[in-house]
Parts: structure tokens; sequence; C-alpha cells
């Protein structure tokens, strides 16, 4: 089983729920945050192994979620989906 931490951060209720639901069935544990105010907050205090926000929050959007973690590697997917990637250790 794995062991690993993602943090999803998303507005839209539909779209957060699926995420959990996929990552959950592959054996992640999953937190889910609807704003990145919340999602940093919950980064802080849980840490996470992956991230992966969303790009087009209204106030602070995704872009700025990216430096929560540093140094990250930026994995494209499909449509407006990102991954951030810890480089190393943990932050």
């Amino acid at each position: 089983m794995n062991n690993a931490l993602i943090l999803a951060t998303e507005d839209e209720p539909d779209i957060a729920e699926l995420t959990e639901i996929y990552f959950t069935r592959e054996s992640f544990r999953v937190i889910t945050a609807n704003d990145n105010a919340l999602g940093l907050a919950r980064h802080r205090w849980l840490g996470s192994d992956l991230t992966i926000p969303d790009f087009k929050l209204p106030g602070q959007d995704g872009y700025r979620a990216a430096s929560w973690r540093s140094p990250v590697h930026v994995v494209p997917g499909g449509g407006n989906a990102m991954a951030l990637l810890p480089v190393g250790g943990p932050s």
C-alpha cells in the first residue's frame, strides 16, 4: 500500500471528489482544499508528497501555490492540469 500524501486544490466540488476517488483507489492518501489559502494551511500542517494545484482559481491561483514547495518539477498534464513534484527530500 502506498503511503504517499497528495494535496489537491480544486474549487469545483465534483472535480475535487473525482480526484480524491481516483487517487484513493490507487492507494494514495488524499486531502483536498477548495482554495489556495486552505491548501497552503493543510500543506503546512500535514505536508504532502505531491501537490496538484488548480491553476485557474480566483484570488491566489495555482501559479502562486507553486511557491509552497521549492524546488519543484512542474509536470504538465492534460488540459490545465499540472503536478508539482518535490525535488530531493521533504520541503
